[in-house]
């Protein structure tokens, strides 16, 4: 493998703690959808995958939501919505 490959590889496979995996899991895409969508949403505030926070997913919930809602139909983004706040409420 050279190294453009590898290094695009390495760049696609986006992992955190397990805040960010159980989030990312509970927003329902494919893997490297959830991930990249939840890494930059919280990007913005300084949080990063491995040190992500539950309080920082649950001030960003409304962002999440926006962002799912650009990609799926609405039932759909109303029932990742629903798992993300279940998940939120028993952390």
């Amino acid at each position: 493998m050279n190294n453009h490959a590898k290094r695009t590889l390495e760049e696609t496979l986006i992992t955190g703690n397990d805040v960010f995996e159980r989030v990312a899991t509970c927003i329902g895409l494919d893997a490297m959808t959830s991930r990249r969508l939840l890494a930059e949403v919280i990007k913005p505030i300084g949080s990063a995958p491995l040190r992500v926070t539950i309080e920082e997913v649950g001030a960003l919930l409304p962002e999440i939501e926006r962002r799912v809602r650009l990609l799926v139909r609405d039932e759909i983004a109303d029932h990742t919505v629903r798992r993300l706040r279940r998940l939120l409420l028993t952390w």
